[in-house]
Formats: structure tokens, sequence, C-alpha cells
């Protein structure tokens, strides 16, 4: 009789242990899939400021307003025909 229970005692002890196996990988994945989720976010959230950041830089060098900055707070001009001298090698 013992030994018929043995093999019984074994199968209960694989059903259980799978049992475990499964709950844990189970909340491996979720925590994996959270992860990647808030890694994504972030991600997003990156690339809406490099969008940001990318038409900001457009703007502060676009040829209006650096001949704007050029004008108003260094002073220059754009010489005038006679002002300009052509050097030839």
């Amino acid at each position: 009789m013992s030994q018929i229970n043995v093999p019984k005692i074994a199968l209960v002890f694989a059903l259980i242990t799978s049992s475990f196996a499964l709950v844990y990988s189970s909340h491996v994945s979720r925590e994996r899939f959270n992860e990647l989720e808030g890694l994504k976010r972030v991600e997003s959230e990156l690339l809406m400021r490099w969008g940001r950041l990318v038409l900001e830089e457009s703007a502060l060098s676009s040829l209006a307003r650096v001949e704007y900055l050029a004008t108003q707070r260094i002073g220059m001009k754009v010489p005038h025909v006679s002002e300009v001298q052509v050097v030839t090698p």
C-alpha cells in the first residue's frame, strides 16, 4: 500500500510545484508588462519634448530672428553697394 501512495504523493507534489511556478511566472509577467508600459510612457513624453525642442530650435535659428537680433542688439546692417569691396586672389 505504501508503494501506491508514493507515486500519488509525487504527483501531488509536482502539481503543487507547477501551480506555484505558474503563479510566479504570471506575477513576473505582469511586473514586466507594467514596466514596459511605463517605459513606453516615458518614451512618448521624451519624443514630445524632443519635438518641442526641435521646434524651438528652428524658431530661434530662423533667418528673420537672426537678422532682427543682429540689427537690434549688435547694430549690424546690410552694407551699401559702395561699401562692399571684392577681393580677388
